[in-house]
């Protein structure tokens, strides 16, 4: 247990203890203890608005998340992105005016997300295999620069490095 804190739905912050398990998913549940030695309460993503332990920032959200079997290199034949919408604990990775959260779920799928107009948009990516005839090649669903580009559209300076940009 490391100390953290948690900020309720109702806003208030609860300072105190958060079994730390430097997750590789983002969690489903966390453990909280007001104090070293106290009962441990178990909060789940729809009880909270988000919780910071370590350096690590979370916050829940009710998103929709890419689910298809996704591993590096291996791509399937099938454009369509598949989504279930979920209330999940979302990582900080860039906080500010123009955050980035991402969701690394179970069967090595990564989400990322931006926060505009009071939503969590998933920014949309995919690496799949187009077919042809006797043939077949690689294609991508790269909305992702374009959503970027158009969240990040104050700061002109960026849009060539998000154009060059990999997910």
């Amino acid at each position: 247990y490391l100390p953290g804190s948690v900020i309720t739905l109702e806003g208030d912050t609860l300072k105190g203890f958060i079994n730390y398990l430097n997750w590789e998913e983002n969690p489903d549940t966390i453990d909280y203890r007001p104090a070293k030695n106290s009962p441990t309460t178990q909060f789940t993503p729809a009880e909270l608005e988000s919780f910071q332990v370590k350096d690590e920032i979370y916050v829940s959200a009710t998103v929709e998340i890419e689910t298809k079997l996704y591993r590096y290199g291996i791509k399937e034949l099938y454009p369509k992105l598949d989504f279930d919408t979920s209330t999940v604990f979302l990582q900080t990775i860039i906080q500010g005016p123009k955050s980035l959260y991402i969701h690394r779920g179970a069967r090595d799928r990564e989400n990322f997300y931006i926060y505009e107009k009071g939503k969590y948009h998933l920014l949309v990516f995919k690496h799949y295999l187009g077919s042809g005839v006797n043939e077949k090649y690689d294609m991508l669903d790269a909305r992702f620069v374009q959503q970027l580009s158009y969240y990040l559209r104050d700061c002109r300076q960026l849009r060539f490095e998000i154009e060059q940009m990999t997910y």
